[in-house]
């Protein structure tokens, strides 16, 4: 059986280096590359590959939001030049992770991991939580943008979509439900009403006023209320949390 293969990457040596490792193995095929997320999707859609050697840090995000795209119905092989994501590359199931400059050995034992695993399927993919210096995209019809997890001050629902707030003052609205949000963000967001979710991180002020607790964001004009029944867990988190270094 041919192996189906693309590579993901957006430095051409190391492209040109992965792929001389690869054509020494006869049931190869390399069927495409690309050099971001983008050209990813579209080549995943365009082959259906069996196996796909992802880098990490791509010009226009991460990696990892290549499974918020597109269905991944390939084996994936982490590649980076780094070893700090090895435990988010496996909790989505990665099949291998290779520090680059990757070693033909470890190419090879990728390959045959490739050979003999069955390919898990979307839902058995855990959802991987970002962190906040992560870039995180945000699409308006056919205007798209990426910002810094950590920049983004609140997220409100608006039925089907989200707006999101982010601490510079701007406002994206967003194709996506608030759960999308709460499942993906890192601890510093919490929920202080069921339709809002804030960043801690970037809280200023804490008060008591009309009858309910308020928190005002760094960067955003107006406090946002408190429901009731959030109000000792977010209380808690607010005035727990250690000072902020700016």
């Amino acid at each position: 059986m041919t192996l189906k293969v693309l590579i993901v990457d957006d430095e051409h040596l190391a492209r040109i280096a992965l792929t001389d490792v690869l054509r020494s193995h006869g049931d190869v095929d390399i069927v495409a590359e690309a050099d971001s997320v983008e050209a990813a999707v579209a080549q995943i859609v365009r082959h259906a590959p069996d196996v796909v050697f992802l880098d990490i840090e791509l010009p226009d995000g991460s990696g990892f939001d290549l499974f918020d795209r597109v269905d991944v119905q390939a084996h994936v092989v982490f590649q980076t030049a780094y070893g700090e994501y090895a435990l988010r590359a496996f909790e989505v199931n990665a099949l291998d992770y290779l520090v680059k400059p990757a070693d033909p050995k470890q190419v090879d034992r990728a390959l045959a991991r490739a050979r003999g695993t069955t390919i898990k399927t979307p839902t058995e993919r855990a959802a991987v939580s970002w962190r906040p210096d992560d870039r995180v995209r945000l699409q308006e019809g056919k205007r798209v943008r990426f910002c810094r997890v950590g920049d983004i001050a609140y997220i409100r629902a608006a039925d089907d979509y989200s707006e999101v707030y982010l601490c510079n003052g701007q406002v994206a609205l967003v194709a996506q439900r608030l759960q999308h949000w709460a499942s993906r963000l890192p601890e510093s967001f919490v929920r202080i009403h069921r339709s809002t979710l804030i960043n801690v991180e970037l809280s200023e002020e804490l008060v008591h006023a009309e009858g309910a607790w308020q928190v005002r964001l760094r960067g955003c004009a107006e406090p946002l209320t408190v429901s009731r029944r959030l109000a000792q867990s977010v209380k808690a988190r607010i005035i727990g949390r250690p000072p902020t270094r700016r």
